[in-house]
């Protein structure tokens, strides 16, 4: 999904700008993705298996486009914005929909 390719990019991108190279970006990502992935499970967020990969796979992907693209500072800010307001958009959908739900 798109905030997961994001979040992976901006992650990314923001440890390469600092300096880490390629496969220390990837293995700190990776835990990282998979880490949310099981604590989404644990408080109760409902998603299939296939889901839950491929939200891994998607922030990957951003990793990739980091390393390829490799954002300036500048890039690396515009993007970290847009990726917390479409964050907290989608928040603020998911408590207005869970209250219609009740």
């Amino acid at each position: 999904s798109v905030n997961h390719l994001l979040s992976g990019m901006i992650f990314s991108g923001w440890f390469l700008l600092y300096g880490l190279n390629t496969w220390q970006v990837f293995i700190l990502h990776s835990i990282g993705a998979i880490g949310w992935e099981v604590t989404e499970h644990f408080i109760g967020v409902k998603e299939h298996l296939r889901n839950k990969v491929m939200d891994v796979i998607c922030g990957n992907i951003g990793l990739c486009a980091a390393y390829f693209f490799l954002f300036g500072l500048h890039a690396l800010i515009i993007w970290s914005v847009i990726y917390l307001i479409m964050q907290v958009l989608g928040y603020l959908a998911y408590r207005k929909r869970r209250v219609q739900d009740k």
